[in-house]
Formats: C-alpha cells, sequence, structure tokens
C-alpha cells in the first residue's frame, strides 16, 4: 500500500559530514570505476535525470510510509554516481529506525542512472549526500 505523501530530497552536494554509522546495501562497482578518485566538491553535480523536481516526485511516488511513527522522519542515504550514471555504495549515514531505513535504501537503489558530475569537462565520479523526508 503506498501512502501519498510528498517526500522532499534535497541535494547537500559539498557536505563531507559523516552523520552516524553506515549501513552498507549494495556495492556494484565495474573494474574501470575501481581506480577513479571519488569527489565531493565539483564544477558540475551529478543529477537526477528530469531535476530535483523529477527526483523528489520518484521518491514521493515510491516511498512506502512505515507504520513505525516517529518525530523525526528525516534518513540520509549517500551514494557515488559513477562516470556512466550507475550508483555504487548506497549507504544509510543516518537512520531512523530499520523500516525506515530499508525502505530509503529500496527507493535509492531502485532509481534510474543519474546524469555524472564533470570537472574540467571530464566526467567523474561523485560522492552524493540525499537527505530524504517523510
Amino acid at each position: 500500500m503506498k501512502s501519498t505523501f510528498v517526500a522532499l530530497a534535497i541535494l547537500t552536494g559539498a557536505s563531507s559530514q559523516t552523520f552516524g554509522q553506515a549501513t552498507q546495501q549494495k556495492t556494484e562497482q565495474g573494474p574501470a570505476q575501481s581506480n577513479e578518485p571519488v569527489f565531493m566538491v565539483v564544477e558540475k553535480q551529478p543529477e537526477f535525470p528530469g531535476g530535483e523536481f523529477e527526483r523528489s516526485k520518484f521518491f514521493a511516488q515510491n516511498l512506502n510510509k512505515p507504520k513505525v511513527a516517529r518525530k523525526s522522519r528525516r534518513v540520509i542515504v549517500s551514494f557515488i554516481v559513477n562516470t556512466d550514471g550507475t550508483l555504487q555504495d548506497v549507504v544509510i549515514k543516518k537512520g531512523l529506525s530499520p523500516e525506515y531505513d530499508q525502505e530509503v535504501l529500496r527507493v535509492a537503489q531502485s532509481m534510474p542512472n543519474w546524469i555524472p558530475g564533470s570537472q574540467s569537462g571530464k566526467l567523474i565520479r561523485v560522492k552524493y549526500i540525499l537527505p530524504v523526508e517523510f
């Protein structure tokens, strides 16, 4: 059953803080990606296809609100956007509960390929931090 609620997903781009214990769920790493450095501050950040509005719409349409009541309803997820737009190392940086965390991971892992970030005209790997609010 899907709830109708708005999921607010805000880019925090250059934030390098760690927000608690990380829970790693998925790693997809091709050999071409493994030796390339990962950047956090870049000229052009990676982008969800269609921009922030489409990313928020994607989360709103795909998140199922857990039945566990919480005052704070923010989960922070991070991942690496590779040069081909695939996502790697999807990790919960700050969670609420196993139910909320698993739901955010499920939706984050189902996102389509992103438009990769670039630096000096060259496609690069970028670590992206995304707060998701229920």
